[in-house]
C-alpha cells in the first residue's frame, strides 16, 4: 500500500511521479512483496483535468495528466472513486483523491462523507 499527495503546482520529474518513484505506478509489482497478491495506491493525485468516468483528458500527450493516465493503463490499475472529493465555494467540484488497485474487485462499499476542513 502506498499513499500520495501532490500539490497542484508541482510537476513530477522523470524519476518521480507525484512524489513517489515513477516505477511505483509503471511497474507496481516491483514494490509488492511476493507473499501478497495485490496492491493499493491512495491519495490526492491532483489531476482535476482527468475525466475519470471515461479516463480521458483533453490535455496533450506531454501533459502530466495524460502521462498519469498512460501509467495507470500500463500498470493495469483500476480507479475506484466515482464522486468528487473536493468542494470549494465558487469552484468546480473535482475528483482528486483516488484509490488505485491491481484488482477491480478489491474495493467495495465505498462511502463518501463531507470534508472535515478546507484543503490548501
Amino acid at each position: 500500500m502506498a499513499n500520495n499527495t501532490r500539490k497542484p503546482q508541482s510537476k513530477p520529474t522523470i524519476r518521480e511521479w507525484n512524489g513517489m518513484p515513477k516505477n511505483t505506478i509503471t511497474h507496481p509489482t516491483q514494490h509488492v512483496d511476493p507473499k501478497y497478491n495485490g496492491m493499493a495506491i491512495m491519495g490526492d493525485f491532483n489531476h482535476p483535468e482527468i475525466d475519470w468516468e471515461s479516463v480521458t483528458t483533453e490535455k496533450n500527450i506531454n501533459h502530466s495528466s495524460q502521462q498519469f493516465i498512460d501509467a495507470i493503463r500500463d500498470a493495469y490499475l483500476h480507479q475506484h472513486v466515482t464522486q468528487p472529493t473536493r468542494y470549494r465555494h465558487g469552484q468546480n467540484h473535482n475528483l482528486l483523491d483516488l484509490i488505485l488497485t491491481s484488482s477491480e474487485d478489491s474495493v467495495s462499499n465505498l462511502e463518501y462523507h463531507a470534508g472535515i476542513a478546507l484543503s490548501l
